[in-house]
């Protein structure tokens, strides 16, 4: 669960614009040294998503997706799955876990990147 290596999530901040389109930075640390890169999507997680795939040269297909709170209250956490298929054809599993969905989503997408940068 939120796997941080070789792609780190830091933080994101995405504003939404006239629309419903995001946009805003995603900051990543790569081996340490910290990058930010500009974010558009249709949704938060689409616009960290297109950040990561332009900016870092990842390409998948097939973002699947679920979510499910692990607790019941106000400070509850949050778990989320996230697979993604590689051009090659290989599916990797994220999940990553936080009290804010949006970025448990997130931490998720990166954790599956991550799985799938260590199987190539």
């Amino acid at each position: 669960m939120n796997v941080e290596k070789p792609y780190k999530l830091v933080d994101f901040l995405l504003r939404k614009e006239p629309g419903g389109t995001r946009s805003g930075n995603v900051e990543l640390e790569i081996d340490g040294k910290s990058r930010t890169f500009a974010a558009r999507g249709n949704g938060r997680l689409d616009a960290v998503s297109n950040a990561l795939q332009e900016n870092l040269g990842i390409k998948y297909t097939n973002l699947t997706y679920s979510e499910h709170a692990l607790e019941i209250g106000q400070s509850s956490r949050a778990i989320a799955y996230i697979g993604i298929t590689a051009e090659d054809g290989t599916i990797s599993w994220g999940a990553g876990m936080d009290t804010d969905i949006i970025t448990a989503s997130i931490q998720a997408l990166f954790s599956a990147i991550n799985r799938m940068q260590t199987k190539s």
